[in-house]
């Protein structure tokens, strides 16, 4: 009997030893491949080495150099690392040029490089924050680089690429042309070769929105962002941990548990994996409705950040996992109970970031993530929240439109800083003028039914309905008229254009709206009508337009200048001894980016360390009997940028 109560006993310890170590356990890392999804109809594929095609396999594995073909009333869908997706419709010839998921484990940049040879094909991008991932889609028109995005692409013979952007924005430029034209969400462009082949933006027909193509893409787009995010929780095994309760104490001590047991190579990368599993269990705690709590546990989670990670070597790892968390946020609305996590995990990004890259980068972050946000209140009509959510995105880029330019950062790295800060200014520029199209039409009067005088002969027994239209007698149309207002304009400010019809009786007609606008240089971007600056230089702005029988084209040159900024503050004397109550009198002298100094004293605000030290009244700092050391620090602020200077002062004793 003893035996079996001792069998017993060692079976039950045995089994919730069992159970306690699987708490913790993780599912297995699979780093993903390109492979071909879901495909109907007659779809072909040709290696890279092979001399022609053959039947496709849907979840056949895909590699550079492959291209795959599509028959009529065929689709494919190609799958990138679960990162990205293209689905092509039929009659499409699509090739693979180079993709690369970035590491052993996929955890570094994806790059991405595909060619349209002809055809149609949807693409589908994640959010790609590293500066050196990129996914590239091509024709033998255009070059279109995405960092996160939905967009459409069609090459037909004989005719130019046409690009259509659903989501965020296209860094788009004609083949062998460095001429960048940025096409926000909602937003269409043409290109052919050369920049003289490449039409200025205009707004998706209704054609194109109302579409089946357009309506199954948006909705598998919806799906790709679901998808994506199940399958990162699923990694973490989320249903493993408890929602309340004691129990989920004791999932921690499984982890730590593996933790220790891990070999040093394994340690670390479980270590950020549950990291990630406790932020997605915090955003499972406010989905839940225990947002008290969530918010109790962030805390405690950043403090712990704070206090044992930032300016660390591992700042840089958690960083990454930061990121990979922000997207289980993607979907979380100002209104929502989780804004507010939502905005603390940016912040807590940009904190951990190591260098002025990192910190760029992470600031792109909140930028990118309140565009979204707009983007979602827009589609649900909630166009007030939209637009105070995207002017705070405008507020954001525009502190780093000031920053950015003189930034001592790598020339290389400050170059594509640069075209991300652009596209999006750009899309935030589209955003707005679309959120006030519509909050115009909203408020709109509906008016009544026209009212027609008729004339009716009753003999003849007709009725008959005039109507008459008067049209100035203007004379011929004689020249387009470009102008920019302001023109020069600085570096991260934009400058309106106009296009005026110049007809022979000396007649002049605002045709903006009904006129095409591109830009050639790489000063800045067009959204519309508003020229967006981004570096010094000079940009030529060309306007296409129909005037009376004729299609007339109008230029002109738009100068950028660099914006004259401080960048440093000298506060004299730096240091100084005073006895009990003699004051000590500052002056500060800013230094600008062309050279400049300037006395700013008086713009100024002058700050001490410890108020119990003496009183700062203006420039003037004045000891009490108190001895010992006060740090005395001056600010100044200019166009949105602020430099600081401090002096030390020693207060001896009496």
């Amino acid at each position: 009997m003893k035996r079996w109560i001792l069998a017993a006993f060692v079976f039950f310890v045995v089994l919730v030893g069992v159970w306690f170590w699987s708490l913790g356990a993780l599912p297995a890392i699979v780093v993903p491949v390109t492979t071909l999804g879901e495909i109907t109809g007659e779809v072909q594929v040709k290696a890279a080495d092979a001399a022609s095609f053959s039947s496709a396999t849907s979840g056949e594995e895909l590699h550079a150099g492959d291209t795959v073909k599509t028959g009529p009333t065929s689709s494919a869908l190609i799958q990138f690392f679960n990162k990205a997706e293209s689905k092509l419709d039929e009659n499409t010839e699509y090739t693979i040029l180079e993709s690369n998921n970035g590491g052993a484990n996929g955890d570094e940049p994806m790059q991405v490089r595909v060619r349209l040879e002809a055809g149609r094909v949807w693409s589908r991008v994640l959010q790609i924050f590293d500066l050196d991932g990129q996914f590239v889609a091509e024709t033998s028109d255009v070059v279109a680089t995405v960092r996160g995005t939905s967009f459409d692409l069609e090459k037909l013979p004989s005719e130019k690429t046409k690009l259509w952007v659903a989501e965020s924005v296209v860094d788009a430029s004609s083949a062998g042309n460095e001429n960048a034209v940025f096409v926000a969400e909602g937003y269409s462009a043409e290109f052919g070769k050369g920049s003289s082949s490449t039409t200025g933006t205009q707004r998706l027909g209704n054609s194109i929105v109302e579409s089946d193509w357009f309506h199954t893409n948006r909705a598998a787009d919806k799906t790709f962002q679901d998808d994506n995010r199940n399958r990162l929780t699923e990694s973490l095994a989320l249903n493993r941990v408890p929602k309340a309760g004691l129990l989920k104490d004791v999932v921690r001590s499984s982890e730590l548990l593996r933790e220790r047991l891990a070999s040093q190579a394994s340690r670390e990368a479980l270590k950020l994996r549950y990291l990630l599993r406790k932020l997605a269990i915090i955003r499972r705690d406010v989905l839940d409705g225990n947002t008290g709590a969530a918010l109790r546990e962030y805390t405690r989670f950043e403090n712990t950040i704070q206090t044992k990670v930032k300016n660390t070597a591992d700042a840089k790892q958690v960083r990454k996992v930061l990121v990979e968390a922000h997207r289980l946020f993607i979907d979380v609305l100002p209104e929502d109970p989780a804004y507010r996590l939502k905005q603390q995990l940016e912040d807590l990004i940009v904190q951990l970031s190591d260098d002025s890259e990192s910190e760029f980068t992470a600031r792109f972050i909140g930028v990118k993530a309140r565009l979204d946000e707009s983007a979602q209140l827009f589609d649900g009509n909630n166009f007030s929240a939209a637009k105070s959510t995207a002017r705070v995105a405008k507020t954001a880029l525009e502190n780093l439109s000031r920053e950015l330019p003189v930034a001592k950062i790598d020339a290389g790295v400050q170059s594509k800083l640069m075209r991300v800060l652009l596209a999006y200014r750009v899309r935030t520029e589209a955003l707005l003028q679309r959120i006030q199209e519509q909050k115009k039409k909203a408020q709109m009067p509906v008016l009544p039914s026209p009212i027609f005088v008729t004339s009716t002969d009753m003999l003849l027994s007709t009725t008959t309905t005039t109507t008459t239209t008067t049209e100035p007698q203007t004379g011929a149309c004689l020249a387009l008229r470009v102008s920019a207002s302001p023109n020069p304009v600085s570096v991260g400010t934009e400058s309106v254009i106009t296009v005026q019809a110049v007809y022979a009786d000396g007649h002049t007609a605002d045709i903006t709206k009904d006129s095409s606008i591109k830009t050639i240089g790489m000063s800045g971007a067009l959204q519309g009508n508003v020229f967006i600056a981004a570096q010094a230089g000079s940009s030529h702005i060309e306007a296409t337009a129909s005037c009376g029988q004729e299609t007339l084209t109008g230029s002109m040159d738009l100068s950028v200048n660099t914006p004259n900024l401080p960048v440093s503050l000298e506060i004299s004397p730096s240091q100084g001894t005073r006895s009990f109550l003699q004051p000590i009198s500052f002056q500060t002298r800013a230094r600008y980016t062309n050279g400049d100094i300037r006395d700013v004293t008086k713009e100024t605000a002058f700050q001490s360390s410890d108020e119990r030290m003496g009183i700062q009244n203006g420039s003037i700092f004045t000891t009490y009997q108190l001895p010992g050391v006060v740090q005395i620090t001056g600010t100044f602020t200019d166009q949105g940028v602020n430099v600081r200077a401090s002096a030390t002062v020693t207060i001896q004793a009496p």
